[in-house]
């Protein structure tokens, strides 16, 4: 490596330890982290404030009914939470998958490229590209996942050389079966790989009834124990989330950088089988795994989109780079061969999602919300919707509030309101008329339209809403 890279790489590692910086101390867990945190101590998103934490046991069970993952990152946490509840503590349980998953991401393109500086940049990349960045220190299973696609490829990549020893076998199928509790869609990852396997192993020719059962057994049963204990109470028939897309019912979908992306690498592998008829092992995972998800999603069973698939994602990601880093070559200026490769790696990203981002957006703004209305001299009492009662109870019992419950006199001047109405379990989508506050915190203002008309509230910033009638 060329001194100007050395250079270009350190330049690049240390803008990304300023974004990750920027993200570790954001201290607001919004809903769906607040959540995860709050079923991780055994309890969920409308557990009455200062509740005590639960034993393992309430862990699971409250991850079966308030979550749909299969509920192995909620375990984890579980323990590491017995540590510290601080708010850098808990976003570094994520950030340890990330890395792995990045360190992954850099060995796996190592080995098609044989280009330490190539590879290492598109790892670091991984820290500032919008979605993957967004969800390294993020309180959910997305990471574990993550990290649980490359180590699986990289063990992949180990059988393969093995002529797939029983033993490499059962370690790719024990590490599978283990993150497969991540999320749901690892799963299907996974029998994509497990396909792929399958047919490999016959291909051996040599102990394949040993290798069939060091391989199949394991995953087989990690699976039905998740269906099991999680998915039957879940979401047995797999049936559509109202709130996201699916290509069965959004043609739109289809026009859209996502599929076109996915569209790329489908005619980029099909044209290398053509003319070598021949392709790696990268090109024909990339190509499984995403055509698995666009049938699931033509046929209703799973949304598409680069977050839910993110998956997806990544293997795109990482097979179009090592097609750029492979077909891309500048005989009479080498010198610029890997940074014009990189650049190429960056402008196919982003056509995908956009490049770099700093923190910010809406989940920073609730935080922001909460700091306005309770800083109000005349504020007595506030009423927070669905979305922000799970998060401001994490800021006043664990988080960057808890110095602040007397002075706010936290939980006795908030009125919460909650998602599903406890004794008959449906979702609650109006607010309660008979509360009454000084500020209303909604995030979710649409589902109360009719009831703020009616409580004569208007906007005085944000998410926050006060009585016409009061002077501000």
């Amino acid at each position: 490596m060329t001194k100007g890279k050395y250079v270009f790489a350190a330049l690049l590692v240390a803008f990304a330890l300023v974004v990750l910086w920027k993200y570790i101390t954001n201290p607001w867990l919004w809903f769906d982290e607040a959540g995860q945190f709050w079923m991780s101590k055994g309890l969920n998103h409308q557990s009455a404030p200062n509740s005590g934490q639960q034993g393992l046991w309430q862990v699971i069970v409250n991850n079966r009914h308030h979550n749909m993952d299969p509920g192995g990152y909620s375990v984890l946490l579980y323990f590491w939470l017995m540590i510290s509840n601080h708010y850098v503590f808990v976003r570094f349980f994520s950030l340890l998958f990330f890395i792995g998953f990045a360190v992954c991401f850099y060995k796996y393109l190592s080995i098609y490229t044989k280009n330490t500086f190539f590879s290492f940049t598109c790892a670091v990349l991984l820290f500032v590209f919008p979605l993957t960045m967004s969800r390294m220190v993020e309180v959910r299973a997305y990471t574990m996942e993550m990290m649980g696609i490359l180590w699986a490829m990289l063990l992949l990549h180990k059988c393969k050389n093995s002529n797939y020893s029983p033993k490499n076998l059962l370690f790719l199928s024990l590490s599978m079966a283990f993150f497969c509790t991540s999320r749901y869609e690892y799963v299907a990852f996974a029998f994509v790989i497990g396909v792929y396997t399958f047919i490999n192993i016959l291909k051996t020719k040599s102990l394949i009834w040993k290798k069939l059962v060091a391989f199949c057994l394991p995953l087989l049963f990690g699976v039905l124990v998740i269906i099991a204990i999680m998915l039957q109470y879940q979401n047995p028939s797999l049936r559509k989330m109202e709130y996201l897309k699916y290509l069965s019912d959004s043609p739109s979908l289809f026009f859209e950088r996502y599929f076109l992306l996915y569209l790329l690498n489908t005619v980029i592998v099909l044209v290398s089988y053509f003319k070598n008829r021949r392709i790696t092992q990268l090109q024909t995972v990339s190509l499984m795994v995403s055509t698995m998800f666009v049938i699931l999603s033509l046929l209703g069973k799973y949304p598409w989109d680069n977050i839910r698939t993110i998956s997806v994602a990544i293997v795109l990601y990482l097979n179009l780079a090592n097609e750029v880093y492979q077909h891309v070559n500048l005989k009479k200026m080498s010198f610029l061969n890997d940074y014009i490769k990189i650049f190429l790696v960056m402008v196919i990203w982003h056509f995908h999602y956009g490049v770099i981002a700093f923190p910010g957006g809406s989940h920073k703004e609730e935080y922001e919300s909460l700091k306005f209305a309770v800083n109000q001299k005349e504020s007595k009492v506030i009423y927070l919707d669905y979305w922000f009662a799970p998060s401001v109870k994490y800021a006043y019992e664990y988080g960057a509030e808890k110095d602040r419950v007397k002075i706010d006199n936290y939980p006795d001047s908030f009125r919460f309101q909650y998602l599903y109405d406890r004794q008959t379990g449906k979702r609650i989508s109006t607010m309660p008329k008979q509360i009454e506050a000084d500020y209303y915190l909604l995030f979710k203002a649409n589902d109360f339209s009719e009831d703020i008309s009616i409580l004569g509230l208007n906007k005085v910033y944000r998410w926050v809403y006060a009585k016409n009638d009061k002077e501000q």
